[in-house]
């Protein structure tokens, strides 16, 4: 039984590779790395620190009970 689920491991393994090389093409990674470098250069947007003081989780805890 063993060996019959390492087949289907194997079988199941190169089907994936065979998938992955087909769609994996020259194009679709300059196309990939292009977006990718676009975002990069993108200025990171200043987030908004988190309020984490008790008195805010209280807060939460009483609206979820409402």
């Amino acid at each position: 039984m063993d060996d019959f689920a390492n087949d289907k491991k194997a079988e199941l393994r190169k089907y994936l590779t065979d998938v992955v090389k087909r769609n994996e093409t020259d194009e679709k990674l300059d196309e990939l790395a292009g977006k990718m470098s676009a975002e990069w250069k993108k200025p990171k947007q200043s987030r908004k620190k988190p309020d984490l003081s008790f008195a805010k989780f209280q807060e939460k805890l009483k609206k979820k009970k409402s």
